[in-house]
């Protein structure tokens, strides 16, 4: 937290965002969407239980970015067979874009994006950017995730 919003300096400490989000398993790449015109607003991340592939979840969140509720899978952008992850929205929250495995890719990690027309509704089919955002190369980063 930082009590002056400008002040890109003034954070606090650290403070889990609860059980409903933080699991024995791996959570990580969290995306926050915060509320407006009377909506609730929302953080998404990525899920990783052991030796699985990981998914996105969504939790309502308070307006300082705690969990507000149970986590739950955003089907529409998960793909059981695949690895999901490192979602970033747009700032009005109808677009997305995040790394997948998923069959439809040119390589290992590809990114890919999925639209909605109003956050009350659901995502789109997420569709690959293609080429040149995505090659068949697959190099892996400093932080050790593979990428294209």
């Amino acid at each position: 937290y930082r009590a002056d919003a400008s002040d890109d300096f003034a954070w606090g400490p650290p403070v889990s965002v609860g059980t409903d989000v933080n699991t024995a398993g791996f959570e990580a790449g969290a995306e926050f969407l915060s509320g407006t015109r009377g909506r609730q607003a929302s953080l998404f991340f990525n899920r990783s239980p052991a030796g699985g592939t990981a998914d996105i979840y969504v939790v309502p969140a308070t307006a300082d970015g705690l969990a507000a509720g149970p986590a739950v899978l955003v089907s529409e952008l998960s793909d059981p067979a695949a690895t999901d992850q490192g979602m970033t929205l747009r700032g009005d929250g109808r677009e997305a874009v995040f790394f997948s495995t998923r069959v439809g890719g040119l390589g290992g990690n590809d990114l890919w994006t999925s639209t909605r027309r109003r956050v009350s509704e659901p995502w789109s089919i997420p569709v690959s950017l293609g080429v040149p955002m995505n090659t068949a190369a697959r190099l892996k980063t400093a932080q050790g995730f593979f990428v294209n």
